[in-house]
C-alpha cells in the first residue's frame, strides 16, 4: 500500500460511506519495538493496520511535527490502565513513523475510555514538499511503548532558569509588577506537564499573578497586585523554539482572605505590557495587532511590548473582569522559519472520511461508529455537494480579510465592525443580547473539517480572540482555577448550603462575596485626576458580554478549537465559560432565608413541584449554558466530572418533571413582551436550543454510564418534538411550526394542552428545527418527523430539499443532513 504522498488539493477528496466501525480493529500489538532512538517507529505496515487517515496541507519546513485530532470507538484505549500510544502514522516507505497520543475528550463511561485523542507525530524529509499540496498520512493501530522526548539543550536551559520568561508592566504612579510564567515549573524540575505528555510534546499549564517588585503603603502605593495569567507553553521533541499562549485577566475572585495575591479589583491602569525574554531569544505573535511594539533590548533581556504604550501619554485600561489573549512563538535566530511554521498552523492535520485499504469506513467525524464531535456526537455531513474548493476559499478569504482587519486595527463590515480599541478589538456588535440568528450555530466547524482548512481553523482562533475582547467575566481563584458555585456555598444551619449572593454572566453588585464593590479606587482616582484616562475606555465598557441566551455566539470557536485542535487554552476557558452559567444556575437557595434567584435552577425545580407536568423555564438561555458545561464535561478530567455529574442529574429529572404530561411539550417560559404577558411561551427555535442540550446530556454525560437515564432523555427529546408537530403548534395552512404560542395562562396552574387560542399563536415559522426533528426520528423511528420536516420545505425528497438549500441553515440543519446521506 501507499503512504502519505503528495497530492493536488483539487484531486485529493476521497467518497465517503456511511458504514459503521466494530471497534475493533484486529491489528497487532508491537510491544517494545522500538525505531531510530525512539519505540514505535520502522516497523512495516499491513493493510489490515489502517484505520484512518490524518490530512496536513503542505507546511513551509521539511522536518515538523504535525498533530491532528481523530475520533475513536468506544471502549478502545483506556490510558490509566495502558501506558501505550496506540497509533502510528504511516511515511512512505510504508513503514511507521512514531507518534504521541494525547486525550482530547472522554467517554461517559470511564471503562469505555478515550472518545477523541490527538496524535503528534515528528516527519523528516529531504526536502520541503510542494507548495499547494497536501500530506495524507494513514493512522495504523500498533500500539507502542512510548520513549522519552528529547528537549533541546538550549531551551531546556532556558526555560529551565528562574526569571527567563516573564510579564512587566507599570501602575500611574510608576511601581514595577511582575510575573515569573514558568516558575511553578521551573521549581518542580520540569517534571510536571499538564496539558500534553510524551515522547514528541509536552505542554506545561500554569498561572501566576503579576505582583508588585515591592510593595509601597500610602496614597501613591502599590496595588495588591495587577494582572493574573494563564500561560501553556509548548515544548516539541528537538525543536529549538517553544508556542506560548496567553491568557491574561482582571478577574480574581477575592475568596482566600489569607491573602492580597488573589483581592477582587475594578478596572485596573498601567503603562504597557511586556513579555520579557532572555538576550538570544526573540517572540512572534500570531497576529499582528496596532497595539503591540518593536522588541528592544534592556538591561534584563529582550522586551516585547504586547501592549505599547500609548504615544499620548496616556494609560491603559482593563476594566474589571475583562480579559485577552496572545498567541506566541519563542524561538532562537536560527530556528525562525520552524517557529513560525509551527505558530501559523501549518502542522495541524484533520480527520479524513473515506475507506481504509480494506474497504473499511475510517475513524473519522463522518462515521457514525466513531462519530465524537462536539458535545452531541453527531456525524458530520458530506459537504461536496457544496464544492469543497468552494468553502475552503471562502475559509481562507475571511481569515484574510478579518487578520488583515485585526493587524491595522480598521473599522469593517459586520461582524467585525468596530476598531482597535487600545488592546481590544471586540467581535459582533455592543449589545451582548444581539438579536438575530447569526453564529447561532448547533453544529459549529463542519466546514473547517471538511475541506481540512488550516485557515479555517486560524478563522477560529482570530475569532475567539476578539470574543475575549469584549467578554468581561473571568474569574478565577488564586491557582488560576475557574470560580465555581462551590466556592461561594455557605451552610444554613440545616443540612443545606445556600448560595452566598446572585449571579448572572457577573456578580450582583448587591450581593459580592468576591470583594468586587470593596476593591481599592485610589490609582483610579489619581489616574483621572491627572487625565490619564485613554480615549478608548468609555466605549470599551460600552460592549456588554454576549449574554446566556445568546452564548453560543461566545462558545462556538472554542469548541472547534477544542475537537479539531486539541487547545487548551480553548478546552479550559470552555470549563470556565460553564463554571460561570453555573454560578447563576445552580441548585441551591441564594440566602440563608431561603431566597432564590428567579432565572437559577432551583426556581425551576420549585416550580415542577408545585406545577408538575407543565412545562418548564427550559429555553436557549438554559441550552446554551448547558451546551457549554456539556462540552466541559466532555473535554474534563475526573475532578470536573464528579463536580458536573450531580447537577446534570438534577436538570434531567427537573425537565423531565416539568415536560407538559398533555403535549410532550417542555419549554414554558414568561417573556413580558410576547402576548402581552398573558401567556407561558414555548418558541419553536428556543426549544431546538434546548433538544441540543439534552441530546449533548444524553450522549456526553449518561450514555453508556446511565443507560437508564440517557433512554429518558431520549424519550423527552421525542415527546418534545411530537408536541411541535402537532395540532396547535403546527400550522396546517402553511404546514410550517408556529414561530411561538402560548402554553398555558399565567397565573393558573393550567396547561393548554393542543387546545391553544387563537390569540396566543404567532405566524409560522421556517425554521431551525431539522435536528431536532432527526433526534426524534432516530429514537422512535416515527417517520412522521422527516414528513415534517420535508414540509418545511415545500415537500418533497428530504435530502434533495435540504441540499438545494445550500449552505442556508447548514450548522442547523447538519444533523438532519448526515442521518439522511447514511441512508437511514
Amino acid at each position: 500500500m501507499s503512504g502519505f504522498g503528495w497530492a493536488l488539493l483539487a484531486g485529493l477528496w476521497l467518497g465517503m460511506a456511511a458504514c459503521t466501525s466494530s471497534g475493533d480493529p484486529g491489528a497487532r500489538d508491537t510491544g517494545d519495538m522500538t525505531g531510530e532512538g525512539q519505540t514505535g517507529g520502522g516497523l512495516e505496515v499491513d493493510d489490515e493496520d489502517i484505520i484512518a487517515a490524518l490530512e496536513c496541507a503542505a507546511p513551509s519546513e521539511a522536518n515538523f511535527i504535525v498533530h491532528g485530532t481523530l475520533p475513536l470507538p468506544r471502549g478502545l484505549w483506556r490510558p490509566d490502565s495502558d501506558n501505550r500510544s496506540p497509533f502510528a502514522l504511516v511515511g512512505s516507505d510504508n513503514r511507521t513513523i512514531v507518534t504521541q497520543c494525547d486525550v482530547v475528550s472522554l467517554y461517559p463511561n470511564p471503562a469505555d475510555g478515550v472518545a477523541v485523542v490527538e496524535i503528534s507525530a515528528m516527519v523528516q524529509q529531504p526536502l520541503p514538499p510542494p507548495a499547494g499540496t497536501s500530506l495524507i498520512f494513514p493512522v495504523a493501530w500498533m500500539p507502542f511503548k512510548e520513549g522519552e522526548m528529547a528537549f533541546d539543550a538550549d531551551l531546556r536551559a532556558m526555560l529551565g532558569t528562574t526569571g527567563s520568561l516573564r510579564l512587566v508592566t507599570h501602575d500611574v504612579f510608576g511601581h514595577t509588577y511582575e510575573a515569573d510564567l514558568f516558575e511553578e515549573v521551573v521549581s518542580n524540575a520540569m517534571q510536571a506537564p499538564k496539558t500534553r505528555s510524551g515522547q514528541m510534546v509536552h505542554g506545561y499549564r500554569t498561572h501566576e499573578v503579576l505582583l508588585p517588585k515591592a510593595a509601597v503603603s500610602g496614597a501613591e502605593g502599590t496595588m495588591p497586585h495587577m494582572m493574573g495569567v494563564h500561560s501553556y507553553v509548548t515544548v516539541y521533541h528537538k525543536q529549538g523554539f517553544f508556542s506560548l499562549d496567553l491568557h491574561i485577566h482582571n478577574g480574581m475572585d477575592g475568596l482566600d482572605k489569607s491573602s492580597t495575591d488573589d483581592d477582587a479589583l475594578q478596572e485596573i491602569y498601567f503603562d504597557q505590557l511586556d513579555l520579557v525574554l532572555p538576550s538570544g531569544w526573540s517572540a512572534s505573535t500570531l497576529q499582528d495587532s496596532p497595539s503591540q511594539g518593536l522588541p528592544n533590548l534592556q538591561s534584563d533581556g529582550t522586551h516585547l511590548p504586547l501592549i505599547d504604550s500609548l504615544s499620548d501619554g496616556k494609560l491603559h485600561v482593563m476594566p474589571s473582569q475583562s480579559r485577552l489573549v496572545r498567541r506566541l512563538v519563542v524561538y532562537r535566530d536560527q530556528d525562525r522559519d520552524a517557529a513560525l511554521s509551527s505558530l501559523g498552523q501549518e502542522t495541524l492535520a484533520f480527520c479524513l472520511p473515506g475507506l481504509t485499504p480494506t474497504g473499511k469506513q475510517r475513524w473519522s467525524w463522518w462515521n457514525r461508529g466513531t462519530a465524537r464531535y462536539l458535545g452531541q456526537t453527531r456525524a458530520l455531513p458530506d459537504l461536496s455537494f457544496l464544492g469543497l474548493n468552494n468553502l475552503r476559499g471562502q475559509l481562507e478569504s475571511e481569515y484574510a480579510l478579518r487578520s488583515s482587519q485585526v493587524a491595522s486595527g480598521s473599522a469593517g463590515n459586520y461582524p467585525l465592525k468596530s476598531p482597535a480599541l487600545g488592546w481590544a478589538q471586540p467581535w459582533g456588535v455592543s449589545y451582548g443580547g444581539m438579536s438575530g440568528g447569526d453564529e447561532i450555530n448547533i453544529f459549529d466547524g463542519l466546514r473547517t473539517a471538511a475541506t481540512a482548512s488550516q485557515k479555517g481553523y486560524a478563522l477560529a482562533l482570530l475569532a475567539a480572540r476578539c470574543y475575549f475582547d469584549r467578554q468581561p467575566t473571568s474569574l478565577f481563584d488564586a491557582n488560576g482555577e475557574p470560580t465555581s458555585v462551590e466556592d461561594i456555598l455557605l451552610p444554613t444551619g440545616t443540612d443545606e448550603r445556600y448560595a452566598n449572593g446572585t449571579f448572572y454572566i457577573q456578580p450582583s453588585s448587591s450581593s459580592d462575596p468576591f470583594g468586587f464593590n470593596e476593591a481599592p479606587t485610589f490609582q483610579t482616582t489619581a489616574v483621572q485626576a491627572a487625565g490619564l484616562t485613554p480615549a478608548y475606555e468609555e466605549t470599551l465598557t460600552s460592549w456588554m458580554p454576549i449574554d446566556i441566551q445568546h452564548y453560543i455566539r461566545f462558545t462556538r470557536n472554542l469548541k472547534i478549537l477544542a475537537w479539531l485542535g486539541n487547545d487548551a487554552l480553548a478546552k479550559d476557558q470552555l470549563l470556565a465559560a460553564a463554571e460561570i452559567f453555573r454560578l447563576g444556575f445552580h441548585e441551591h437557595t441564594n440566602s440563608s432565608s431561603g431566597y432564590v434567584q428567579g432565572t437559577g435552577l432551583r426556581s425551576r425545580m420549585d416550580y415542577v413541584v408545585d406545577f408538575p407536568g407543565q412545562g418548564v423555564d427550559f429555553q436557549r438561555s438554559e441550552g446554551w449554558g448547558t451546551d457549554t458545561a456539556v462540552c466541559a464535561y466532555a473535554l474534563g478530567d475526573s475532578s470536573t466530572r464528579s463536580r458536573l455529574y450531580p447537577w446534570f442529574e438534577i436538570i434531567a429529572e427537573t425537565i423531565e418533571a416539568g415536560q407538559s404530561t398533555c403535549s410532550g411539550n417542555i419549554m414554558a417560559t414568561y417573556i413580558g413582551k410576547t402576548l402581552d404577558g398573558q401567556a407561558y411561551i414555548r418558541m419553536v427555535g428556543h426549544s431546538s436550543y434546548a433538544d441540543n442540550a439534552l441530546q449533548g446530556m444524553r450522549n456526553s454525560v449518561f450514555q453508556g454510564r446511565d443507560p437508564e437515564l440517557a433512554e429518558r432523555l431520549a424519550n423527552m427529546i421525542v415527546k418534545n418534538a411530537y408536541a411541535q408537530i402537532s395540532p396547535g403548534f403546527w400550522d396546517p395552512e402553511t404546514d410550517q411550526p408556529y414561530g411561538y404560542v402560548g402554553v398555558g395562562p399565567v397565573g393558573m396552574a393550567r396547561d393548554y394542552c393542543n387546545d391553544i387560542p387563537d390569540w396566543a399563536r404567532s405566524t409560522y415559522s421556517k425554521t431551525s428545527y431539522y435536528s431536532s426533528l432527526a433526534y426524534a426520528y432516530e429514537y422512535s423511528g416515527d417517520s412522521i418527523f422527516l414528513f415534517r420536516a420535508s414540509q418545511m420545505l415545500g415537500g418533497g425528497d428530504l435530502l434533495t430539499l435540504l441540499q438545494e438549500q445550500g449552505e442556508y441553515q447548514l450548522e442547523l440543519s447538519a444533523g438532519m443532513l448526515a442521518m439522511l446521506q447514511a441512508g437511514m
